[in-house]
């Protein structure tokens, strides 16, 4: 059934919610302009197979964080990602938090290796959502439709690398956010647009040696700061995060961890 924006409960609860995601850089439809792979573009080291992502409560005694029950931020979930041997992902598997499968993603590639499909499967293995992507002369991605509810992403770039990427529902453009990138091709910035192409408000990003976030400040739309949240990470022998401490406002909010498999 296509949803049509008359039947949004809320504009600005419709808006929160695609902060939400963009704020968890994770799992980005819209992509960026070229990438390498996905190796690259999830941060990661070395040649990996999969890994799988959990988080907990945070739990603070006498200045020492351990982790509590399973709890996520909202609209996000644990996940597994594959990856094939090119880098690319192939395939992502949500959970809730009890462990049990709500969705899985496939991913699709023509011969240039740029993703032209993702499917969307329910927890019983129903087809959900079909995902296609569109791409430019120069193998940018310009666009991706998602047929089933009318949503439709378009991207436009400018001559700083900046990314603007326009969400349209039925026709009709809902949200706008400019993204800007730094030399290394991390997000540095994301400035989210009200309906009369105001800043509404935005997130600045910095990375650590690594290219892992570190920090991300949220600013309203007068530039005044309302959160903050800082990470701290643990690393195994490839220099892949295994643990993180997610503290939002110097308050220890979430742990999360990941178990990685590497090809051989």
């Amino acid at each position: 059934m296509k949803i049509r924006l008359s039947e949004l409960n809320n504009m600005n609860n419709w808006r929160i919610l695609i902060l939400g995601l963009l704020a968890t850089l994770t799992l980005n439809n819209c992509a960026n302009e070229i990438k390498e792979n996905d190796w690259v573009e999830d941060k990661l080291k070395s040649k990996v197979l999969s890994y799988k992502e959990t988080s907990f409560s945070a739990k603070d005694s006498f200045n020492i964080i351990s982790k509590g029950e399973r709890k996520r931020e909202s609209f996000n979930s644990d996940y597994e990602k594959r990856y094939n041997e090119k880098g690319n992902i192939i395939e992502v598997s949500n959970y809730d938090s009890n462990g049990l499968l709500n969705q899985k993603s496939k991913y699709e590639y023509n011969k240039l290796d740029l993703l032209t499909v993702k499917k969307e499967y329910s927890s019983d293995g129903s087809l959900n959502t079909i995902i296609s992507y569109k791409y430019g002369d120069n193998k940018t991605m310009t666009e991706w439709d998602n047929g089933e509810n009318g949503t439709v992403c378009k991207l436009h770039y400018n001559e700083n690398g900046d990314i603007e990427k326009n969400w349209y529902l039925d026709g009709d453009l809902y949200s706008k956010y400019l993204f800007k990138y730094d030399k290394n091709g991390n997000e540095v910035e994301i400035i989210s647009y009200s309906e009369d192409n105001k800043i509404d408000n935005s997130w600045n990003l910095k990375y650590n040696e690594l290219e892992y976030i570190v920090e991300k400040q949220r600013y309203d739309k007068d530039n005044n700061l309302i959160r903050e949240i800082k990470y701290k990470y643990d690393y195994d022998k490839n220099n892949n995060w295994i643990k993180r401490i997610d503290f939002v406002d110097n308050f220890p909010l979430y742990v999360l961890e990941r178990e990685y498999e590497y090809y051989k």
